[in-house]
């Protein structure tokens, strides 16, 4: 019998083909999660942009979010929870930064740049 006659029971599935595999193996995002981490994503960015912009002397590093030192995360972060406002210029809700904190986690463990403390979670 040749293998492209081979029938598996009902109860199982076909063999995946190696590119499903890689599809299964990176997980479901639901499209409201993906939407919020994108908002995230691109909240950081502008920031860091406008940031570097206000203070060319004193610069963010772009890869900030994956440093070797966590106490210049930890300047930077704090600046960046401190400078960052919703587009009407108010602070952001606890809530809100929680969430915008998440999605960059969530890029960083995909992408595998996040520093291990910040990994660890």
């Amino acid at each position: 019998m040749e293998e492209s006659d081979f029938q598996p029971p009902k109860r199982f599935a076909r063999p995946l083909e190696p590119q499903e595999e890689l599809d299964y193996s990176r997980g479901y995002v639901p499209r409201k999660t993906d939407a919020s981490n994108k908002w995230s994503r691109r909240n950081f960015q502008e920031w860091l942009f406008n940031r570097n912009t206000a203070c060319p002397n004193d610069p963010c590093p772009e890869d900030v979010l994956s440093p070797t030192d966590p106490s210049l995360l930890n300047r930077w972060l704090t600046c960046y929870v401190v400078e960052t406002r919703n587009k009407d210029g108010k602070p952001y809700l606890p809530k809100t930064l929680h969430l915008l904190f998440l999605g960059e986690l969530l890029h960083g463990k995909r992408n595998c740049c996040v520093a291990k403390t910040a990994a660890a979670c």
